[in-house]
């Protein structure tokens, strides 16, 4: 949600895609999540795989856009023209673009599933997608995605602590329980690291 100078706010945009996104399930997760420069978007998830995945992605410094439900045409083993919808499509920093196929450990294992989705995968040209990946919740690393939920929950810039972090010493001192700064401020180093504008520049765990 964007703030308008007048007091007024600008709701996220929710994306549209060619296929919809059940909501209300009642045997596994659904839901939509908030992303983007001022909480700009919304996306569509169906199992909570999926919002992991999108929001290791999305944290990831090489990756500078996500889509989602991207259709692709491809043929079945019967010779018919059928449709498969990639869950996200990540364009990278480099100009190329990964489509991610996301399944639950154990459909992953099913041969029917393996099959198709090599198949799919099989045909999949460089006009469409220079890599094809499957992400199951066995790929998500747990610290990469502790740390993709605080990138995420950083996502709003808050200039006036940002201003005070910058003013001060830009070797920030980190210590169990948090970083040394006071109100707001504690907060901003996660949004600039989010910004690219941070580095580690050593780690002591005895402090």
């Amino acid at each position: 949600m964007e703030f308008t100078p007048g007091g007024g706010a600008k709701f996220p945009v929710r994306r549209k895609t060619d296929r919809k996104v059940a909501k209300g399930r009642r045997n596994h997760f659904t839901g939509q999540f908030t992303f983007g420069p001022d909480e700009g978007e919304t996306m569509d998830v169906e199992s909570n795989t999926e919002l992991r995945v999108a929001l290791v992605t999305l944290a990831r410094p090489d990756v500078v856009g996500l889509e989602h439900q991207v259709p692709f045409e491809w043929v079945g083993p019967d010779g018919k023209t059928a449709t498969h919808h990639f869950d996200f499509m990540a364009l990278m920093a480099d100009g190329s673009r990964r489509a991610i196929m996301v399944k639950s450990e154990y459909r992953r294992l099913q041969l029917k599933t393996q099959l198709e989705l090599a198949q799919v995968a099989s045909q999949v040209t460089p006009d469409f997608a220079d890599e094809v990946v499957v992400m199951t919740e066995r790929d998500i690393d747990p610290v990469e995605y502790f740390n993709a939920e605080i990138m995420h929950e950083m996502r709003r810039a808050d200039f006036e602590a940002d201003a005070a972090v910058r003013s001060g010493n830009p070797r920030l001192r980190v210590r169990r329980g948090g970083f040394q700064a006071a109100g707001r401020s504690a907060r901003q180093p996660g949004f600039q690291d989010r910004s690219a504008q941070t580095a580690l520049l050593r780690y002591d765990p005895d402090r």
